[in-house]
């Protein structure tokens, strides 16, 4: 039987460790972008460390981010979604709402179950 994840629907997000004033809207990846986001994964030589590339971290956050609440431009002013606008992120936004975004595909051990 192939099980896939219910719920597609884009949830809003609100994170400390990525900034505690704002929001952002994310949807799961489908398959073909999450298996082209995990092409861009590899492996610390010494540590182990799982990295991911620019362009991985682009590809989930281009297909996976839908909307923001709280970011500003330079003069604080609300700064209006959208893809272009992504690139302009701070890298390690970007990497965190990738890891979101990612976390947010993946069907976990009770989806499979009770599917």
């Amino acid at each position: 039987m192939i099980k896939v994840r219910k719920s597609v629907t884009p949830q809003w997000i609100k994170s400390d460790r990525i900034d505690p004033d704002a929001e952002f809207l994310i949807r799961p990846l489908n398959g073909p972008t999450r298996l082209d986001v995990h092409n861009e994964l590899s492996r610390h030589e010494q540590t182990g460390q799982l990295l991911i590339s620019g362009r991985g971290v682009l590809l989930a956050c281009k297909a996976g981010l839908v909307d923001w609440k709280g970011v500003t431009d330079e003069n604080g002013e609300p700064l209006k979604f959208s893809t272009d606008a992504i690139e302009w992120l701070p890298e390690e936004t970007l990497q965190q709402l990738t890891e979101e975004i990612y976390l947010a595909s993946v069907l976990t051990d009770d989806e499979r179950k009770n599917s």
